[in-house]
């Protein structure tokens, strides 16, 4: 069967367009990322990020060093899937989509949709010859992959910490990080690396920090966050 091949860069362009982002290709085959129409960074066809960190201002190297590198990798990463796999073969109106992976009864499944490429899961029958109970997460790429591994039995959900979640625990290492209370050097590195990879994980996290700052302000007052000296905006 003859390979489709996607344009990625135009499939990067949609995904940073719904994050706020706006791009566009150049001559010499890069990808120029903008916001609010000033330029960051360009990427290039093999997920490359080339930026100079001296032209950009505060908080704007975290933008290009998390949400673009997260969304430049992950394109690619699922694009080189979707020329790679199978179309779904069960003789009904989902055989537009191509099947990423099938395991333990459940299928991690795409198409494209003219707007980007849309995901979904989805449990066989017993006879694979139809699907149900679909779970549709539309460009949201890692929220289907993930969903396949917890569904599928590959990760067990119980080891999977939502965006919410790893948002609290950041705050809590930060919290132990900045107080007097005395720690080992091991456990302050230990720290540190869970925050790191936390970092890395969550490409909104500086905005869900203050959000949850945020409320507990409006919850405790002023006297609550001067009481505890541990809330910090970080």
């Amino acid at each position: 069967m003859k390979e489709q091949k996607y344009n990625y860069f135009s499939e990067l362009g949609i995904r940073l367009k719904y994050e706020g982002f706006q791009t566009q290709i150049q001559e010499d085959n890069m990808l120029a990322v903008m916001r609010a129409d000033k330029r960051l960074c360009v990427v290039d066809e093999n997920a490359g990020i080339r930026f100079r960190p001296e032209e950009l201002a505060e908080g704007e190297e975290e933008l290009v060093r998390g949400r673009v590198k997260d969304a430049a990798v992950t394109t690619k990463e699922y694009l080189k899937l979707m020329e790679t796999a199978p179309t779904m073969s069960t003789g009904n109106e989902i055989d537009h989509y191509k099947m990423l992976a099938d395991f333990n009864g459940v299928v991690l499944a795409g198409h494209d949709s003219g707007f980007g490429v849309q995901f979904v899961t989805w449990n066989w029958d017993q006879d694979r010859k139809g699907v149900h109970w679909g779970h549709y997460y539309g460009r949201n790429y890692e929220g289907a992959k993930q969903d396949f591994a917890t569904r599928s039995g590959l990760m067990p959900e119980f080891r999977v910490l939502s965006p919410e979640q790893m948002t609290e625990v950041y705050r809590c290492i930060h919290e132990t990080l900045e107080s007097d209370y005395p720690i080992t050097d091991n456990r302050r590195k230990i720290l540190e690396s869970a925050a790191s990879q936390i970092e890395q994980s969550v490409y909104d996290l500086k905005d869900r920090v203050n959000q949850s700052n945020l409320g507990e302000m409006e919850l405790g007052g002023d006297h609550h966050v001067q009481g505890m000296g541990m809330i910090q905006q970080f």
